[in-house]
């Protein structure tokens, strides 16, 4: 989760320079190597965040009532962060195409 706030801090920061100069224009293009490295990461992490929802709903249900709702709530929290963290890798950078467009 770290990781995805850190890489949204850095997609609306590194997409803003205040004047077009080659140094900007570099660190745009390192920023873009960046962001599809950790988009090629993002999907097997998914996958296993997903995968381990799923054991630990399943383990959770052989266990005593409580227990099992415990299980299930973090199971449930478990992926509901993967599908929010995806949500937000893919549609940061889309947005800040979008607000950078309308800077001028």
């Amino acid at each position: 989760m770290l990781l995805l706030a850190l890489f949204s801090m850095l997609t609306f920061a590194a997409f803003t320079p205040i004047e077009k100069n080659p140094m900007s224009e570099r660190i745009g293009e390192q920023f873009g190597v960046l962001v599809e490295a950790i988009k090629s990461l993002i999907a097997p992490i998914a996958l296993g965040l997903f995968t381990f929802a799923g054991v630990v709903y399943a383990v959770s249900q052989a266990l005593d009532n409580d227990t099992k709702k415990k299980g299930e709530r973090w199971s449930m929290s478990i992926a509901t962060g993967a599908l929010i963290g995806l949500l937000i890798i893919f549609v940061a950078p889309v947005l800040v195409e979008i607000l950078w467009g309308m800077g001028g």
